[in-house]
């Protein structure tokens, strides 16, 4: 237990790098004005909502063009995020509720949706798209180890036989290698409510 507690503290902090470096990268081309989730007057909320996916494919159209080549293969998502996307038509849930941090949460038209469930950690209602190519050189983010993630046996401190402890340790480094393979978007969640649809 403290093991799987110590990995997945660090995969956490290694995500939280990764992220930051990701979202502080993306071109301002592919930048797009948040999605409003209430509808406007005179529209009911199921065509309404049937108006994000057509925002999601624009977002992929500004990597497209920025990137002049590739399309958004892998969604990013905070925790609200998800779940209007969980919500979609064609959304597959993979997601086993076991694991702790950024997980696969399911596919959506084919692409891979990652959810962040942390608010601290990733921007509730941000949507980000990235592109992944075919071979390792085709990607937006990086995680280049040059130690690997790596876990001691248990450490007995002074004469007490409760006082174990375990060390957790890595090294890599994570950049941003082609920041057009990144766009950013955002659900805005203002007066939203479903008493008032």
């Amino acid at each position: 237990e403290m093991t799987k507690k110590l990995v997945q503290a660090l995969n956490v902090e290694i995500c939280n790098v990764a992220l930051q470096k990701l979202v502080n990268s993306i071109p301002a081309g592919s930048i797009r004005a948040p999605w409003i989730r209430n509808p406007g007057t005179a529209i009911d909320y199921l065509s309404h909502k049937l108006s994000l996916p057509d925002y999601l494919t624009d977002l992929s159209k500004d990597l497209t063009v920025a990137a002049q080549r590739g399309h958004v293969n892998v969604w990013i998502v905070g925790v609200s995020a998800a779940a209007v996307f969980e919500a979609l038509p064609g959304f597959v849930k993979t997601f086993d509720d076991m694991t702790f941090g950024p997980h696969v949460f399911g596919t959506y038209r084919g692409a891979t949706v990652i959810r962040v469930p942390d608010p601290i950690q990733f921007d509730q209602d941000t949507i980000i798209g990235v592109y992944k190519g075919e071979t390792p050189f085709e990607a937006s983010v990086v995680y280049c180890p040059f130690m690997p993630l790596t876990v001691t046996d248990v450490l007995i401190q002074g004469t007490n036989p409760l006082q174990y402890q375990k060390a957790a340790a890595q090294g890599a480094a994570i950049e941003v290698i082609i920041p057009n393979f990144g766009c950013k978007g955002k659900i805005d969640q203002t007066g939203f409510s479903y008493a008032s649809i």
